[in-house]
């Protein structure tokens, strides 16, 4: 199994400023996908699922810094709970990356204008 999308994470390793953290929910807590990101130099948070193992008195839990940067992960969550509401990103059919780009940017600019401050 290999990433499609390459980021600067080997080039960024050493940096603290410039971390790359991998965020995720239960459904990908697995042996796999924590080593897949670890040979990527992605840092992952995912929450550990109590079903992977036998002895639920032996689940790892969180650290405190994992907790804190985990409870970000619901900003995009409701972000594209936000963009689903129109039809047309209700089901993805572009034929070009950009094209869905350009769906996203106008959606994302009709959210914050028609947002009430």
């Amino acid at each position: 199994m290999r990433l499609l999308i390459k980021t600067n994470t080997r080039k960024y390793k050493n940096h603290n400023r410039f971390k790359q953290y991998f965020l995720a929910d239960k459904g990908y807590d697995t042996k796999v996908n924590r080593k897949i990101l670890k040979n990527e130099h992605y840092i992952p948070i995912i929450a550990y699922n109590k079903r992977n193992t036998n002895n639920p008195n032996k689940i790892n839990k969180l650290t405190k810094f994992e907790k804190n940067k985990y409870k970000k992960r619901i900003i995009v969550e409701n972000y594209f709970g936000w963009l689903k509401i129109y039809p047309k990103m209700s089901y993805f059919c572009e034929k070009t990356i950009t094209g869905l780009e350009n769906i996203v940017f106008l959606l994302s600019s009709i959210l914050l204008f028609n947002r009430n401050f």
